[in-house]
């Protein structure tokens, strides 16, 4: 996945800077040009204009403004930015090249206004309205005056009756690419100021952010010094950070405004060559393998050949003396850029051969390639390449830094494997603590039940001795149980839902008071409340605060042989601080932290038979209670843990929430006692656990006129549904240690959504959940907190649900009894009657047929209820014996049947199919017709196919069929119970003229 992303991001920076040079290059064919024979005219100035076009140009000279007028030269039109040197062929390349630009501006009003000029090679002075305004360097004709100098520059000027006349006066020497190559901004002062800013905090950022991060590697390295490719790439970032600073904007002139132009080229120069440099022994030191140590010595020997000669200034221009400039640039270029593609290849090899981390060195290099290769452009071409370095600075750092800690990752490979182990370690003890005490539960509940039985004399009276035997069998039982609940609370992988109010500090002293009859303190130790009455409550859940109290209490009276123990509390700012101290044994400063870890013990520190979970539980506890728990202690002099809870800042506290609750409830009951007879007393069965909450909504909904039935697991909340006939279930998702949701789907295996609604009842507050709830068999979920009002909705609508279903069974079983005429019963008697007087056999089994037909017919139990397919077949088979007799050799019979399949399927699926296929298909032709019926087993589902060559019928009475408003009992019955079956299908297939055919898929296991 890195490596795609790598290779994506890759030809995303190519495609980035090769778009971004076509746009701002000056060369881009769409370059629109505002200037037009020497004029532009400004019509809006909210924008900065590009003065991109045709300039007036007075080749070989540098003419003054006051003569321009008078000058009898006619000037050519020379388009803006590019460059001169097809104007000029001296065979001398140090000889001077210099030109006149001039171009008439018109502006909508009068006022200051600027110019930016990005590079106008390689001096230039310049004129606005005949007043020199600006320039860099001194443009002369004379050898001995001229000096070059470039770098971006600003000028200004004002207009003179909407009108401004630039002159500039431009010299290039022993270089090619001279005059206006880069294009000048003209607009208000301001904006080209603001401009002017923003462009060199853009540099400022590149050239900090290396600089910067070369700092911050070398940092690293000299904490460490064993990987010499982050001193390597610190190098780097510092050579890109000096080589930024003279390019462009030229932010050195900021530090050195009098640098020579010389000296500039020189740091240039030898900067670009030392980053490249260290770029190479970058990825040679951290790819050795996929690098050559011959290549990279005989490359670094002629970079540091070629840095050494540019950095020395006069030997530097003494070569440029004698070889022409271009050939200086295409050497640079044919140098670096081989360098360049070495680099390239020992990444390219590193990364197919998957070399750890290779993925964003890819990615760096590319950025720092297309960079090199833009700055290379630009050098030769002068174009611009506006903001690329920013974009490509960022890709790289990001990239190289992404490396380097990935290095540094795996130089801890170890400490995080251990870290790991201990992770696996401390989960497998969450887990055998929560397996552990779930265990124990169970046994432990029906020994402390019988136990109880026995101690109240439920199973007859108990003699002394053995009422002794089982109290001590209790007092064991509660420490048992006491003892499971603190290895649940030790694991770390269970949540705990506190509900955090004000509690007075008042429970703790009425603790502290029972504590003294229960404990079995020394003699020699007293148990001491000395908290004042007048404290504030503190934010807490009183349940967690007393055992975290308690667990304190008991250490300190483990470790406390005599003296006191005293619990105490006061106020400091916006919290209180609880404090229990002893005088006991007391310990070292270094276990004050470890003390609070899950079964740390102090070494030989106590003889009691004590776990070392109480302290770990608490802190956790106080955690949650958004406090803080520490220990203060002393060998010898005893010790104090101090718990500090948030103060409330209420004086007097009410519960308004539970208030508000516990009213509204009592209004609502007040309004449902009229309504509680007209539920005839649904069965209602609520599996879910064993909570105050849950025991409330029972309480609530008895109140409300329902007859409940509470279940605490699966299986048995299965059985209460078979045993009491349930109308509805209720599940809570939270059932113990059991899935609410396993129980909703174990129930959808036996009863259909119409037969036996499902309420959920879940805490979550996302919709996937909610959804999850629907798709595994619930007709319905609300979560917590239960509100009534939408409980009692939700169960009504449920309610009216499933008696609209019944109803509309019961509306069926009429129809079908009222299809039962006397016509057919007159013809049907009278066929056996007629047999009985022929073969009285034949009359026999007739008889025994309609028999089967009217017992399916009539009962009613079985229309809502799953049967078997052998079922199914016995009422089909009967009903088309009776329909042979009835119409003899105009009705043919085709089965097609796998004995094999065993599925269940809604009773009344198939037979009224084969009822309309007699009745409406094959009865209606003259000759009679043929009926097929075939089940066969299609992949894993059973296909059920009703086929008859009857009259069919047209797309309009399909599509009316599947609508519901053709009311042909026998069609909707069947499609609808279909339909209510998971993974079930219903195709109805008809054409007039030829017959129907209706396809049924079913689940195999059902």
């Amino acid at each position: 996945m890195q490596r795609n992303i790598s290779i994506f991001v890759s030809i995303l920076v190519c495609g980035f800077t090769l778009i971004s040079i076509i746009r701002e290059s000056s060369l881009n064919w769409g370059n629109h040009s505002a200037v037009k024979k020497g004029h532009f005219h400004l019509t809006s100035s909210v924008d900065l204009e590009e003065l991109n076009g045709e300039w007036e140009f007075y080749p070989e000279k540098l003419i003054d403004p006051a003569d321009l007028e008078n000058s009898n030269r006619k000037p050519i039109f020379l388009k803006v930015p590019m460059k001169w040197d097809s104007l000029y062929s001296y065979k001398d390349h140090l000889k001077i090249e210099a030109g006149t630009y001039r171009l008439t501006i018109t502006v909508p009003e009068d006022g200051m206004y600027g110019f930016r000029a990005e590079s106008i090679r390689q001096s230039s002075r310049v004129f606005i309205n005949g007043e020199e305004a600006g320039g860099i360097g001194n443009p002369s004709i004379n050898k001995k005056e001229y000096d070059f100098r470039e770098g971006p520059f600003l000028f200004f000027g004002k207009s003179k009756d909407k009108q401004m006349e630039v002159i500039i006066h431009a010299a290039n020497r022993a270089s090619p690419n001279g005059g206006i190559v880069k294009p000048i901004l003209f607009g208000e002062a301001d904006q080209i100021v603001l401009q002017a800013a923003q462009e060199k905090q853009t540099e400022g950022f590149i050239t900090a952010g290396y600089l910067i991060l070369s700092l911050l590697i070398l940092f690293q390295y000299f904490r460490q010094r064993h990987a010499k490719n982050e001193l390597y790439f610190a190098a780097f970032c510092f050579s890109q950070s000096i080589y930024i600073s003279t390019q462009k904007e030229k932010l050195i002139y900021l530090f050195y405004p009098d640098i020579s132009s010389k000296v500039l080229l020189s740091l240039q120069l030898g900067f670009i060559h030392l980053s490249v440099l260290f770029f190479l022994w970058f990825a040679h030191s951290t790819f050795k393998k996929q690098s050559s140590i011959k290549i990279t010595k005989w490359m670094s020997i002629l970079l540091i050949i070629k840095i050494a000669y540019v950095s020395i200034t006069p030997l530097l221009f003494w070569f440029y003396s004698l070889i022409p400039m271009i050939f200086m640039q295409v050497s640079l270029i044919g140098l670096l850029g081989s360098v360049y593609i070495y680099i390239l290849f020992i990444l390219f090899r590193a990364y197919r051969e998957k070399v750890s981390g290779c993925e964003y060195i890819l990615t760096a290099a590319i950025s720092f390639t297309c960079y090199g290769a833009a700055l290379g452009i630009e050098l030769l071409l002068q174009i611009d390449i506006g903001r690329i370095p920013l974009f490509l600075f960022l890709i790289m750092t990001i990239s190289l830094s992404l490396y380097i800690g990935y290095l540094r990752q795996l130089s801890f490979i170890m400490i995080d494997n251990l870290s790991k182990d201990l992770l696996v370690q401390d989960q497998l003890k969450n887990e055998f603590l929560i397996k552990t005490s779930d265990k124990l539960k169970e046994p432990l509940r029906t020994f402390m039940w019988h136990s109880k039985k026995l101690m109240e004399g439920k199973e007859g009276p108990l003699n002394k001795r053995q009422l002794k035997y089982i109290l001590e069998m209790q007092s064991s039982g509660k420490k048992i149980d006491r003892l499971v609940n603190n290895l649940r609370h030790a694991s770390s992988s269970i949540n705990h839902s506190l509900r955090l109010r004000p509690v007075p500090l008042d429970v703790i002293s009425e603790m502290v008071l029972e504590l003294r009859d229960v404990l079995k303190l020394p003699n020699e130790v007293k148990l001491i409340d000395d908290i004042p009455k007048k404290m504030p409550s503190v934010i807490a859940d009183s349940n967690i605060l007393k055992e975290v109290i308690f667990n304190v209490l008991d250490n300190a009276i483990r470790h406390t042989a005599s003296g006191e123990i005293r619990i105490r509390a006061f106020r400091v700012r916006e919290s209180v601080h609880i404090e229990i101290s002893d005088t006991g044994q007391g310990m070292d400063s270094l276990y004050l932290e470890k003390i609070f870890e899950t079964f740390y013990q102090i070494p030989n520190h106590s003889k009691h038979d004590g776990i070392g979970i109480g302290l770990s539980i608490s802190k956790k506890f106080v955690h949650l209670m958004k406090g803080e728990i520490w220990a203060d202690a002393s060998k010898g002099r005893g010790s104090t843990i101090t718990i500090k809870l948030p103060a409330d800042k209420s004086l007097f506290y009410e519960d308004k929430d539970l208030l508000e609750e516990v009213s509204a409830d009592l209004e609502l009951l007040r309004d449902y006692p009229g309504e509680i007879g007209n539920h005839s007393k649904k069965e209602i069965v609520f599996a879910c656990a064993n909570t105050e909450n849950n025991q409330y909504l029972n309480y609530y909904l008895k109140s409300s006129g329902y007859s409940i039935t509470i279940s605490h697991d699966e299986k048995t909340a299965f059985e209460k549904v078979e045993g009491v006939m349930a109308d509805m279930l209720i599940i809570d998702l939270n059932l113990g240690n059991q899935s609410g949701i396993a129980l909703c789907q174990m129930i959808r295996k036996r009863y259909l959504l119409t037969e036996l609604p499902i309420l959920m009842i879940g805490s979550t507050n996302q919709i996937v959940p909610i959804l999850d709830s629907m798709e595994i068999g619930a007709n319905e979920y609300i979560q917590k907190p239960v509100d009534k009002l939408e409980l009692l909705a939700k169960i009504k609508s449920l309610f009216a649900m499933k008696d609209s279903v019944s109803q509309s069974i019961h509306n069926e079983l009429s129809y079908y009894q009222a299809q039962i005429t006397p016509h057919f019963l007159y013809n049907t008697m009278n066929t056996i009657i007629g047999l009985s007087y022929q073969n009285a056999d034949r009359a026999r089994d007739a008889l025994e047929h309609l028999a089967v037909y009217f017992r399916s017919k009539l009962d009613y139990t079985k229309h809502h209820s799953m049967v078997s397919i052998e079922e199914e077949m016995e009422l089909v088979e009967s009903y088309l014996a009776i329909e042979k007799i009835r119409f003899g050799d105009l009705l043919f019979i085709d089965w097609d049947i796998d004995e094999r399949i065993n599925i269940m399927l809604p009773s009344m699926t198939i037979q009224p199919l084969v009822e309309n296929a007699v009745q409406h298909g094959v009865s209606k032709k003259k000759d009679g017709g043929r009926i097929k019926l075939s089940i066969r087993q299609k992949g894993n589902k059973a296909e059920i196919v009703v086929e008859d060559n009857g009259i069919g019928m047209s797309k309009e009475k399909q599509n009316q069929l599947y609508r519901g408003y053709n009311h042909r009992i026998g069609f909707i019955n069947p499609y609808t119970k279909v339909k209510l079956i998971k993974n079930a299908t219903f195709e109805l297939i008809s054409e007039e003229g030829k017959g129907t055919k209706v396809i049924i898929t079913m689940p195999n296991e059902r």
